[in-house]
């Protein structure tokens, strides 16, 4: 399985099956949330990434972005957005353990960058998008 496909099968287990999952480029993932029911987790196609080769396996490791967003009221308040974005960034910090907990992956570790998102994709949602490397754990060569 890719990186993307373990992502995606993570993201449709419980307790995230609730939620729609998109993966895209980012203008891909704007024009998906029209039709998207939500919440809604969104990996973004990965900006870069790294392969490594030592002792006949592979490791390949991705830098991602994963945003956890919610639907709020145009012009929605300060508390409305904090209400949303607190909530989505607590759904992150469990998908983040489930990456650790799933064995894909090494594990997450230390500091992690997030960023709060408010109304700034077409639709209206508000939520938090993490930005995290993960590194597979090392396939033998073929």
């Amino acid at each position: 399985m890719t990186i993307e496909e373990k992502i995606k099968e993570i993201a449709k287990s419980e307790p995230f099956g609730h939620m729609s999952y998109v993966f895209e480029d980012w203008y891909g993932a704007d024009a998906a949330l029209s039709r998207t029911t939500l919440p809604a987790i969104i990996a973004i196609l990965p900006v870069s990434g790294t392969i490594r080769v030592a002792n006949g396996r592979t490791y390949d490791a991705v830098d991602i972005s994963i945003a956890f967003v919610d639907k709020v009221a145009r012009d929605a308040d300060g508390e409305d957005n904090a209400a949303v974005y607190n909530r989505m960034k607590a759904v992150g910090v469990e998908f983040i353990k489930a990456l650790n907990a799933s064995g894909y992956f090494l594990p997450i570790d230390g500091t992690i960058n997030y960023q709060v998102l408010c109304e700034q994709l077409s639709d209206i949602v508000t939520g938090v998008m993490f930005t995290i490397r993960l590194q597979e754990h090392g396939r033998c060569l073929q």
